[in-house]
């Protein structure tokens, strides 16, 4: 795909080139075709009835839709991983004079929600960076946090809220070896709780922010190894 020099592209056309750009190695055709039929809307393939339930629920969703009903007739049982909840203070939105456009803001939102690794969420700054520039602060750490999200439902931790100077991560088990990996890491600042819905407290303090906590607890969990022993 080649254009003259100075050709100003339509956003249609630098998303394709950015599709190819991104899809390089070998077998991406199928993942090229995809991103295309992303790009086009999908309803000359899928049929007008499908294009308008696409456009309410947004392509990813749709299809995750058409995965499940497809396991589903095949007789495979859909997993549904479980997910963590945060809600700490921090500013983590992408505001609008970075996108301005609402429709490209809820697609960057969708995907930085599906951010599950490191390498998920150095891909999706890069594209950000290409088509809108660097990203603001709360952009960074609007992935950061959905970075972390994973990484935490990972490590057994249901909720992270916080009060006051404590961040509180609610867990759904507790995990000797993690809980001893967090010791490690904050010291005397960790505490357990029992009573009512178990949960690990961590004091932030003053100095330190809040996400800056989070990644350092959830981190030393996740690199705490396989043992889920109670």
């Amino acid at each position: 795909f080649t254009f003259k020099p100075g050709k100003v592209l339509s956003e249609i056309s630098q998303r394709r080139l950015d599709a190819i750009r991104e899809f390089t190695q070998f077998g991406s055709g199928f993942r090229i075709a995809l991103r295309d039929l992303e790009i086009r809307g999908a309803g000359s393939i899928l049929g007008a009835s499908q294009s308008g339930h696409l456009a309410n629920i947004g392509y990813d969703m749709y299809l995750q839709l058409l995965d499940e009903a497809v396991r589903e007739e095949r007789g495979e049982k859909n997993v549904h991983k479980e997910e963590c909840l945060v809600d700490i203070r921090i500013n983590a939105f992408i505001p609008e004079n970075y996108i301005s456009n609402q429709a490209q803001r809820v697609d960057c939102y969708r995907k930085i929600a599906r951010i599950k690794t490191e390498a998920d969420a150095s891909d999706i700054t890069d594209e950000l960076i290409d088509r809108f520039g660097d990203p603001p602060a709360s952009v960074i750490g609007l992935i950061e946090v959905a970075r972390l999200r994973n990484m935490a439902a990972d490590c057994f931790v249901s909720e992270i809220s916080q009060v006051g100077e404590d961040l509180i991560f609610y867990m759904s088990k507790f995990d000797m070896q993690k809980l001893s990996a967090v010791t490690k890491a904050v010291g005397k600042k960790m505490r357990l709780e029992t009573v009512g819905r178990p949960r690990m407290l961590v004091s932030a303090g003053k100095d330190k922010d809040a996400l800056s906590v989070m990644k350092t607890v959830i981190s030393a969990m996740a690199n705490a190894g396989e043992n889920t022993s109670e």
